[in-house]
């Protein structure tokens, strides 16, 4: 498992059945997010979680919502959208 609070929930064979394309750019938006300021890094991850439950039709639908648009920027929506891709589903 890789370190940190929701990327503990991913495992990297996880990362070994992306594309090599999907693949780094999660490390590239787990290292966005990480340069994030603390309050939008949680924000971030609470809407990880929040997502990680979701069918995906239901996922894709709230990233294209006005309400998820108009609480992240243009920045976090894309790292929020890669990231969501990488989650392994509730137990």
């Amino acid at each position: 498992r890789l370190q940190g609070d929701w990327s503990s929930d991913v495992c990297s064979s996880d990362l070994d059945a992306l594309t090599p394309e999907k693949r780094r750019a999660f490390q590239q938006q787990m290292q966005n997010m990480n340069r994030l300021p603390q309050d939008r890094q949680h924000a971030v991850r609470g809407a990880l979680r929040r997502l990680q439950g979701m069918p995906e039709a239901r996922r894709i639908m709230v990233l294209n919502s006005d309400q998820f648009k108009g609480m992240f920027s243009p920045e976090e929506q894309r790292m929020i959208a890669d990231l969501s891709e990488v989650m392994l589903p509730p137990l």
